[in-house]
């Protein structure tokens, strides 16, 4: 059985490698803000994340994860606006 040592430095790894695909997502809703000005489109779209979350695998866990999509689609949006 892992310590709790152990098990708090998996999640370390876990967090490092969230941190940084989220800020890779967070840099990508940059980048779609620009396309979607060049296409002259809103930036909320609810198609979009009405399909990402039915896209969420039925676990355990499927509930809290897509609360975290919610925060992610809002954070994504306050990116998308700003500037």
């Amino acid at each position: 059985m892992d310590d709790l040592k152990q098990l708090r430095n998996k999640i370390s790894d876990i967090d490092q490698q969230l941190f940084d695909l989220l800020n890779q997502r967070f840099v990508l809703s940059k980048k779609v803000k620009v396309a979607k000005q060049k296409e002259q489109k809103a930036i909320y779209d609810p198609k979009r994340e009405e399909a990402i979350l039915k896209s969420i695998p039925n676990t355990a866990y499927k509930g809290q994860i897509e609360i975290l999509y919610q925060t992610l689609f809002s954070l994504s949006k306050e990116i998308q606006n700003k500037d």
